[in-house]
């Protein structure tokens, strides 16, 4: 059902039971404060079109892959490298500009 083996399923749903006990929290997820920090600094920078603040908050080596629903192509869209990465986020500014409360009910993800 998962596709995934007997061994990988039991850690999958042990790893499930301590998360609902309040066990430890896995790892990208213990820092909150500063998932915060990126996202709005990648927001400011696509807002205030600063593409070479975007460029070097970026990792060199990002890889970003479209969600086939917002971008039907055939073939899988995926951006590698920090300036194409860049460059699409400055050719998406304009919805940036409308992620911010209080002008819409469109919340940024941490």
């Amino acid at each position: 059902m998962t596709e995934r083996s007997p061994a990988a399923a039991r850690q999958l749903a042990s790893r499930a039971r301590r998360r609902i006990k309040g066990g430890t929290p896995e790892p990208h997820a213990t820092d909150l404060a500063r998932r915060r920090r990126v996202v709005d600094a990648f927001l400011a920078a696509t807002r205030g079109g600063d593409f070479e603040g975007l460029v070097a908050l970026l990792h060199p080596d990002v890889v970003l892959r479209a969600d086939p629903a917002v971008v039907p192509t055939p073939e899988p869209v995926v951006v590698r490298g920090a300036r194409p990465v860049a460059e699409g986020a400055m050719a998406a500014m304009s919805r940036a500009r409308f992620t911010d409360p209080p002008c819409s009910t469109v919340r940024p993800a941490w």
